[in-house]
């Protein structure tokens, strides 16, 4: 089963009316989460603003140059609640301290990773 939700802009601080940067997902894309799905930026610094959880994205509210605040819409995404139940918080702990061991393992031998980030992480 799954069902449409709207992601809205996090609490920022006091940051308001802050400068889109960019936009890193289309609809149609299959998003995991923490993704990063826009970037912004304001005088004092850039940040991404990640997905709550994992979906497709069907519609994306902003564009390049927008103003958001807290609460303004990002996207629309659509989320499949059991297949997310599929994953336990038990196997998920498992898996990401496997993925922890093969990082030490491949440091200890020298290997620097570049490109080591959730996206590239899978379970099956």
């Amino acid at each position: 089963m799954s069902e449409t939700i709207e992601i809205k802009v996090p609490d920022i601080g006091d940051f308001k009316d802050v400068e889109v940067i960019e936009v890193l997902v289309a609809p149609g894309d299959q998003i995991t989460a923490e993704a990063s799905l826009i970037a912004l930026e304001s005088d004092k610094t850039t940040m991404e603003i990640p997905a709550p959880c994992a979906g497709t994205v069907q519609s994306v509210s902003v564009k390049v140059g927008d103003r958001v605040s807290q609460n303004d819409a990002i996207l629309t995404l659509e989320v499949d609640r059991e297949a997310a139940a599929r994953y336990s918080r038990r196997r998920l702990l498992t898996a990401f301290s496997s993925v922890c061991g093969a990082v030490h393992f491949a440091h200890s031998r020298g290997v620097l990773h570049r490109d080591l980030k959730p996206e590239n992480v899978m379970l099956g």
